[in-house]
């Protein structure tokens, strides 16, 4: 409250993203335009959130497993939902579905066959599906298996009403070019009491990820960017080790970065080096 009534006083205008908040504007990750950069950036995201204490090396192969089927929907989903759905964008909800029901895999996959420049533009996924998702299919039974670390950690952030408001929202998105353009200030409250859960990290994960990708795509700007300055508070929380170019390259790109945490103890060397 304090920072909008300064903004306010500036006449900086101010984008509010709020859970309890049933008309916040939302931060769907599905916004990022390339369908490879969106899955790496939503495996990314979804993985922060994962435990990996204790982890056996069966448990870190899933995951690993999970993460390479996590980027793969969401290419497919990137480029199948919206033929499908009178142009709808898709969401965390859709990617959750395709992991519980791998029939809907195979339907989008053969939509995807019908269009010759897509089913050769996309030929990895489709043999990646073809093999691990279709009924019947060599890798069908383990794949299912596999898949409990994304659908598990999917189901858990997705599970509040309120989450689900902010991060599948297909209507009304943070654009973060018209931020970098405009000067505009961003408030995000991930209000971990109310939401509760994994939640209010996947908040923090997508926001923070989402304008990495952003500033790093936006450089035909940089030497008139109005400078920026990323405030983070419970830095620790994130995924710390994913979003190193924001405390390394940053500078570079006219943004100033200031974490906070309560402890350096899943901070990395290199965030400390910085």
């Amino acid at each position: 409250d304090r920072i909008k009534e300064v903004a306010k006083c500036f006449d900086m205008p101010i984008i509010e993203i709020d859970p309890t908040n049933p008309n916040s504007i939302g931060i769907n990750p599905f916004i990022i335009g390339d369908p490879a950069l969106c899955g790496l950036i939503i495996s990314f995201a979804i993985r922060g959130l994962y435990n990996h204490s204790n982890m056996t090396e069966d448990a870190v192969y899933a995951e690993d497993i999970s993460v390479q089927a996590i980027q793969n929907l969401v290419i497919l989903l990137k480029v199948m939902y919206p033929r499908l759905h009178d142009g709808l964008m898709p969401n965390l909800e859709d990617l959750l579905k395709c992991f519980t029901n791998f029939d809907l895999v195979q339907e989008m996959c053969e939509e995807l066959k019908k269009d010759p420049e897509l089913a050769k533009e996309y030929d990895l996924q489709l043999g990646y599906f073809e093999q691990n998702f279709y009924k019947d299919s060599v890798g069908k039974s383990d794949m299912q298996k596999y898949v409990h670390f994304a659908s598990s950690t999917l189901d858990v952030l997705l599970r509040s009403a309120q989450a689900r408001n902010i991060i599948c929202n297909r209507y009304n998105n943070i654009d973060f070019n018209d931020v970098l353009n405009n000067g505009k200030v961003v408030l995000l409250s991930t209000r971990p009491y109310e939401i509760g859960g994994t939640g209010h990290k996947g908040f923090g994960n997508f926001f923070l990820m989402i304008m990495m990708c952003s500033v790093e795509n936006n450089r035909k700007l940089l030497q008139d960017r109005i400078p920026h300055f990323v405030y983070v508070d419970e830095f620790d929380q994130y995924a710390v080790d994913a979003l190193s170019d924001m405390y390394t390259v940053y500078r570079k790109f006219k943004i100033g970065t200031i974490f906070s945490a309560q402890t350096i103890g899943k901070l990395n060397d290199t965030l400390l080096a910085n």
